[in-house]
Parts: C-alpha cells; structure tokens; sequence
C-alpha cells in the first residue's frame, strides 16, 4: 500500500515516482517544490513538445525572429515614428496573417 501523506485521500491508485512528468505535476498541484529529477523530466517532456509543434522550418523562425528584434531596435530609436506608424497600421484593422509586410 502507497505511504499516504497529510491531507491525502486514501485510494487504490499508486503514486508515480518521482522522475516522470506526471511526478512534477503532482509536486506542483500540492505546491510544493518539484524535485530535481522531476524538474528533469518535466524539462525533457517539454523540450521534445515544443519540437513535435513547432510549425516553422528553422530558417523561417530565423527570420521571424531577426524581424522582431529589428522592429523592437527601430521603436527603440524612433519611438514617435513607431507609435504612428503603429496607430495608422490598427485604423487599417487586422490582416491576415504573413500579408503585407511593406
């Protein structure tokens, strides 16, 4: 029989070990901590989550990442001409996404 802990309901399931994402789930909902092998595992299950999603090939994100950090260095250095140009492109409304780019 599983090792019950203060406030924890006796069941007939047993409690995972700890070096699984489920373990790190578990710590969390309890509020406690999550120790290392879990934080691990969680890491791990993460990482090879975003991989399996990402939806752009590597040279896209590239350069949607180059893009963004050269909008944010432009309204760095042109704040006002940046705060218009950001009014005039909402009065325009919502395109659809990878439109105009000009």
């Amino acid at each position: 029989m599983p090792t019950l802990l203060a406030g924890d309901v006796m069941s007939r399931r047993v409690l995972v070990p700890c070096g699984t994402d489920t373990a790190y789930s578990r710590h969390r909902r309890r509020g406690e901590p999550a120790c290392e092998p879990c934080q691990l595992a969680h890491k791990a299950k993460m990482r090879e989550y975003r991989q399996r999603t990402r939806s752009r090939p590597e040279g896209e994100r590239a350069d949607a990442n180059a893009r963004g950090r050269a909008q944010r260095r432009l309204a760095a250095e042109h704040p006002a001409r940046f705060a218009a140009l950001y009014v005039e492109e909402l009065a325009r409304g919502t395109a659809a996404p990878g439109g105009d780019r000009s």
